[in-house]
């Protein structure tokens, strides 16, 4: 418990309190319902608890979000070339910053797309050769011909250790 991060903790803490407010709220309603509570007052604080469990984070990001224009935006490269693969996809692979930059590979993981590398695209490449690319199916990546994009099919055939040494080899072309 002591290596435990904690900003895990807190996490794990702010879940356990909305799942105890939506449980409040649905005793409340329910008690109220019942007759137990009278009163509109517990109604509207059960409705309250009940809407701010699943609505809050319209309430609480407005209210929390910094001022300004850093929001992330969907940035592609003009760069770009498109890597065939055994499996029948097409890699999505794109270059940011000058041809003669140290590379920098960045991967994302299972559901996104490159452009969720936003941020460090655009503070690395001024002084590094940034090599975003999409995994098979996700982004501009197209799908395998069998459909089949499972975590088994990538560990045995070392797939992603492939692309990786695909990737390098473009480089040093």
């Amino acid at each position: 418990m002591i290596f435990m991060p904690h900003n895990f903790l807190l996490v794990w803490l702010f879940q356990l309190l909305s799942v105890g407010v939506l449980g409040g709220g649905i005793y409340i309603l329910y008690e109220w319902y019942e007759g137990e509570l009278v009163g509109t007052s517990y109604l509207v604080a059960g409705l309250v608890m009940v809407l701010w469990t699943f609505g809050g984070r319209f309430i609480s990001l407005p209210l929390l979000r910094r001022p300004g224009n850093e929001e992330p935006k969907f940035m592609r490269s003009k760069t770009v070339q498109r890597l065939p693969r055994p499996d029948g996809s097409v890699l999505q692979v794109e270059f940011f910053g000058p041809e003669d930059g140290q590379p920098i590979i960045l991967s994302h993981g299972w559901g996104p797309n490159s452009t969720i590398w936003y941020y460090a695209k655009r503070q690395l490449s001024d002084r590094f050769r940034v090599i975003v690319w999409d995994l098979p199916g996700l982004g501009k990546s197209s799908k395998a011909k069998n459909n089949n994009h499972s975590i088994e099919k990538y560990a045995p055939d070392s797939s992603m250790k492939q692309i990786h040494l695909q990737l390098l080899t473009f480089l040093y072309w």
